[in-house]
């Protein structure tokens, strides 16, 4: 046993045979068995070793026969057979029990549509030149900069002179990560519209290599960054994003005030100060597109609102507090719609008692708006940031009011005339379809008058929601106007344009809109022929040729809008029977069950093709 190798000692001990060693199975080596001399046995064997042939000492292999049991064959070939079906097994697709639910879940080309990784895994991308990254931070500048707070304006654009003067400073981690954001701004802002789906969105190599540096972003660069990546529809990283850059803040207590003897300089007190309602307005607004849970409440919240200082100098670094203030108090009712209206804990308060205190809210909201920020009717392109709020605020709208609206749809094929709904019913819808009205007019003015971002996210989801409801009024005649489905007509062909255009966002949307069409029933003229709409508001055309920045010509179908002055969703507000709803208790609250809410038969429908899905 001592002779064999390893191999042949297991071989023999998985067989259960006894084992030999080579000198009893071969007894010499070629060379001694040709020189007819007595061989040592091993391997070499002495004499070879003598005469340095050890190399080339060989064996005659000699195949001796051996007495074995046949039980001890069958059992080989049982084992052997064992053995081909488990690889057999292993080689075959496996078919699940649910492979008829997972069947109706779509492909993975059927998701939405997003920048990959790879194409943020590229080359570096340098600098580029002075003067090119001015005109790129100018662009960002005038396009978001009273919208959002996201760094000193005055400050950020002089600090290219020193940075591209001093070499050692665009090394610097910190530096690359603001201004490669920035400059990825300027880029989605500054391009002009190529007619191609699959080109890259203008940006994305300077949000990659700013990505790139550090692995926990600091919170201002994570600011720009998570913005910029819902330009490329990627949703779930702007989240993220944004929940590192409020942890960062909740450590550097942004949360609080810091008192004045502590930091003597206004202006840096207050960037501490819109630098956290910042983050608090993202955090509400990427929410609320997502569905997950707030990332912060308002309780844990103790510092002061965005207000104007007296110092000349702040004037160059800030924009108007109002327009900000109103973007978080807009920003606070989201929050609570999402925690009262679509969160799953259990609530003491009846569903439209909820609705109710929402509504209030929104009321109050409109009622405090400052003047210089409201929209005027003889004002035909409202600047960005005012266009920027009251879209915001009829978001806010429709999110907390749709339930309520899709409720009357669902009661609709139970009851045979609508105006058997409950009078809350009836009124919280009409302020869903105020809302929708307004948004939908608001960006088909902006389209017509060729200032709408091509690229932009959150004007495609505004026109996608308010489309969504106006469709939902359109099925409605004795509540909304048949006129409301022509709205989807004239979405349809912005979002395709726009996804034509390489916008991620709107060709994801407009795949859901051709859903939305190919679900409509077919016979919608039978439907509303002999029915008396509600709303009387008036449409007005839209022209033959639309004149944009990205095109030259847009089909419209023979599609409407209604004029921005005449649908303002201050009109909701003043209808007698909103009133009273929000002035008095006296109505059952408890007449809408959120039980009620929810579409039977879609509780067992797997949602998820996998565990975790991130192609």
């Amino acid at each position: 046993m001592a002779g064999c190798s390893p191999s042949i000692l297991f071989c023999c001990h998985f067989r259960g045979l006894g084992c030999m060693s080579l000198k009893d199975t071969v007894c010499t080596s070629n060379r001694c068995h040709a020189l007819k001399i007595k061989c040592s046995g091993r391997q070499s064997c002495s004499r070879c070793r003598q005469t340095e042939c050890g190399e080339s000492c060989q064996y005659a292999v000699r195949d001796k026969k051996l007495k074995v049991q046949e039980s001890y064959i069958d059992e080989i070939l049982s084992e052997n057979s064992q053995l081909n079906e488990i690889l057999r097994a292993l080689s075959t697709p496996q078919v699940s029990p649910s492979a008829s639910v997972q069947a109706s879940v779509p492909s993975s080309d059927a998701y939405p549509s997003y920048t990959p990784e790879s194409s943020l895994l590229e080359g570096a991308t340098q600098w580029p030149g002075l003067a090119q990254a001015r005109l790129l931070i100018g662009t960002a500048f005038n396009q978001l900069s009273r919208v959002y707070h996201l760094v000193l304006r005055k400050f950020t654009l002089e600090q290219p002179e020193s940075v591209y003067r001093i070499p050692t400073l665009r090394d610097d981690p910190a530096i690359i990560c603001k201004f490669f954001g920035l400059f990825a701004l300027g880029g989605i802002y500054s391009s002009r519209p190529n007619a191609s789906p699959t080109s890259r969105v203008p940006g994305t190599s300077y949000h990659a290599r700013a990505m790139s540096p550090i692995p926990i972003m600091p919170e201002r660069p994570g600011l720009v960054h998570s913005l910029f990546s819902y330009f490329l529809n990627r949703r779930y990283l702007g989240y993220v994003l944004i929940g590192s850059a409020m942890r960062l803040g909740l450590i550097l207590g942004l949360n609080h005030n810091i008192p004045a003897q502590q930091c003597v300089n206004p202006i840096k007190r207050e960037n501490r100060v819109r630098l956290w309602w910042a983050i608090y307005v993202f955090d509400r607004m990427f929410t609320s597109k997502i569905g997950f849970p707030l990332q912060i409440r308002n309780e844990d919240i103790h510092v002061d609102l965005p207000t104007e200082i007296a110092d000349p100098t702040a004037q160059e670094q800030f924009s108007d507090s109002a327009n900000l203030v109103g973007t978080i108090r807009s920003s606070r009712i989201i929050g609570q719609t999402v925690d009262k209206i679509y969160g799953r804990k259990h609530h003491a308060e009846p569903f439209l008692q909820r609705e109710q205190r929402l509504l209030l809210a929104l009321q109050d909201w409109l009622q405090s708006l400052p003047v210089h920020v409201r929209l005027r009717p003889d004002d035909s392109a409202p600047p960005k940031h005012i266009f920027s709020l009251h879209l915001q605020f009829n978001q806010c709208v429709i999110l907390a009011t749709r339930p309520i609206l899709l409720h009357a749809l669902f009661q609709s094929g139970h009851r045979e005339d609508a105006e058997d709904l409950p009078q809350p019913v009836i009124t919280i819808s009409d302020a869903c379809t105020h809302a929708a009205r307004h948004s939908h007019s608001l960006i088909i003015e902006e389209w017509v008058n060729g200032s709408l971002p091509m690229h932009g996210y959150f004007y495609t989801q505004y026109l996608f929601s308010s489309c969504i409801a106006l469709v939902i009024s359109g099925l409605l005649p004795s509540l909304g106007n048949p006129a409301d489905l022509e709205a989807l007509e004239t979405a349809t062909e912005i979002l395709h344009r726009m996804g034509d255009h390489g916008n991620l966002a709107a060709a994801e949307f407009y795949e859901n809109i051709k859903r939305v069409k190919q679900a409509l029933p077919a016979d919608l003229t039978d439907m509303h022929e002999g029915q008396e709409p509600r709303s009387h508001t008036p449409w007005l055309s839209i022209p033959s040729a639309l004149t944009t920045a990205a095109d030259t010509e847009l089909e419209t179908h023979n599609a409407g809008i209604l004029s921005a002055s005449n649908s303002a969703t201050e009109m909701a507000f003043l209808e007698p029977t909103m009133q009273d709803f929000l002035g008095t208790s006296d109505y059952n609250m408890d007449l809408i069950n959120p039980s009620d809410l929810l579409v039977e038969g879609t509780d067992n429908i797997n949602l998820w093709p996998g565990i975790l899905w991130t192609s």
